[in-house]
Order: C-alpha cells, then sequence, then structure tokens
C-alpha cells in the first residue's frame, strides 16, 4: 500500500529520527527488556549526556517510554512495530551486502 499525502511527513519524520545511529543503539540496548540510563549508557558505549539527549527524543517521537522506578528511570521500547521496522531495514540491508539487491550509486540518487 502506497503513502498517503497526509502521512509522508510523519513517515519521514520516524525514519529520521531512527536513521541516527546513537539513537539506534539505544533502541538495541532497550530491545529485550527495559533499561535504565546507566545500563544504556554502559550498552551504548555513548557518553551520559548524549543518551540522555536521544533519550528525550525518542521518547518524544513515542518510539520509546520511561517509568520511574524509585530514583532510576527506566526506559523501554513504547512502539512495538518499531522492531518490525528494524529487523526488515537490517534484512533489507543484508540482502544489499550480499549483493542480491543494490543501491543506487550516489549520483543516481535524485536529490529534491
Amino acid at each position: 500500500m502506497p503513502i498517503a499525502d497526509t502521512e509522508i511527513a510523519d513517515v519521514a519524520r520516524l525514519l529520521a529520527i531512527l536513521g541516527e545511529p546513537s539513537r539506534l543503539r539505544i533502541v538495541r540496548a532497550v530491545w529485550e527488556r527495559p533499561q535504565a540510563v546507566n545500563r544504556i549508557v554502559e550498552a551504548t558505549g555513548l557518553k551520559q549526556a548524549n543518551v540522555s539527549k536521544q533519550l528525550g527524543c525518542l521518547v518524544e517521537a513515542g518510539i520509546l517510554g520511561r517509568r520511574r522506578d524509585g530514583v532510576s528511570v527506566i526506559y523501554f521500547i513504547a512502539l512495538p512495530l518499531v522492531r518490525d521496522l528494524c529487523r526488515l531495514v537490517c534484512a533489507g540491508v543484508r540482502q544489499i551486502n550480499d549483493g542480491k539487491a543494490r543501491m543506487p550509486p550516489n549520483e543516481e540518487v535524485q536529490r529534491v
């Protein structure tokens, strides 16, 4: 099913948010189970300030949720379809890397 004109901006926003590597690392860190910020910092290798900034963006977008647990804030995937989306994109990237599909060279990509 094609994307409706009314959805294009929202789809582009979601893909842009997930297109930032540190945000994907954070999503991966909470993939299996909710995690506190310190665990996310450890799992991603990112600096605490960057993790906090990216967590705010992911929560604001509705991709992650958060809840208090004593003095800790626990983050979790709030939009389950993000897992499906990541699986599909990863499968596509693997096909491209295996030579079963092809991304056009930069000069073939139309610029708007």
